[in-house]
């Protein structure tokens, strides 16, 4: 295990340094029309992406819009916060349809937002704005490189779904103890590699890809042991989402992690039949820096 805390500290150093001032800006896509809706059977689904609430806007001052900067997550949108929201949402709606309005109005009011809106679905779109545009969870860098986190991290995610749902790999890690263990292992290298293989047209987003994955196919390829390359895919999709930006304090990464751990257990307990909607929904507004 000592290997693999010392691969995560490479991962973590290694990731940071060719990207910085390498990326230009993506041009701009038209941008989905935010919405949080909830059906007829409680389903949530949040389209889109919020604008920027005043606090977040004022976090890259005027004099630095021209420059190649953006607010970048440490806990990320898509991958995080949206699915997340959408969660805690349906589980608050099922709890206590008609008055779910006045507990998430609650929920906001704890952490110092005003003047909010009267309609369920309002404060719905509310609450993911003021989560998302939360000041202690925002950084000055680089927007392309943030989008290019997302998608390795999303590619690692799903190899390591496919990895658990693969009979062929089951057998592959049911027989370690039989001659074919190198080979086995090189197999599982070569299906990381392909994993982290990028198509399309090339942009300022892909070229980051490519960088990121450059360095996690070093790491991928020095693993010795299938196990060990199974936990490293785990490590490294942590690493990727933290500490990427130089920018971010210390005391900002901290609380991010603390608060991604906290929602993994939330999540797990959700999933599991435990009635936690309150819990979620503090622990979802405690990202809100306090007004």
């Amino acid at each position: 295990m000592g290997k693999m805390n010392q691969n995560q500290t490479v991962a973590n150093q290694k990731l940071v340094s060719p990207l910085k001032g390498s990326v230009a800006k993506t041009k701009a896509k038209k941008k989905k029309e935010f919405k949080v809706s909830v059906d007829l059977t409680g389903n949530v689904k949040i389209v889109g992406r919020p604008d920027f609430n005043t606090r977040a806007k004022k976090l890259i001052p005027k004099a630095d819009q021209g420059m190649d900067l953006d607010r970048r997550h440490l806990v990320h949108y898509d991958e995080e916060i949206k699915p997340y929201g959408e969660l805690v949402i349906q589980k608050v709606v099922a709890k206590h349809g008609a008055g779910t309005g006045a507990v998430i109005k609650a929920a906001l009011m704890s952490r110092g937002c005003a003047r909010l809106p009267s309609s369920d679905e309002a404060l719905y779109q509310r609450l993911i704005t003021e989560v998302n545009s939360s000041v202690a969870n925002l950084v000055p860098d680089d927007a392309s490189i943030n989008k290019a986190i997302e998608i390795v991290r999303a590619n690692l995610r799903k190899l390591r779904q496919q990895w658990v749902h693969d009979p062929e790999v089951l057998r592959i890690f049911s027989e370690m103890d039989k001659n074919n263990y190198h080979q086995a292992t090189d197999k599982l290298k070569f299906q990381a590699s392909l994993s982290l293989l990028i198509t399309g047209a090339s942009t300022d987003i892909t070229a980051a890809v490519q960088l990121i994955n450059k360095d996690l196919l070093d790491l991928i390829n020095g693993s010795q042991t299938a196990h060990e390359l199974y936990i490293l895919i785990g490590e490294l999709e942590n690493s990727v989402t933290f500490d990427i930006s130089q920018k971010a304090s210390r005391e900002k990464i901290a609380f991010t992690n603390e608060w991604r751990r906290a929602r993994e257990a939330h999540e797990a307990n959700a999933r599991s039949g435990v009635d936690n909607a309150d819990e979620m929904l503090a622990h979802l507004v405690s990202l809100i820096e306090k007004y």
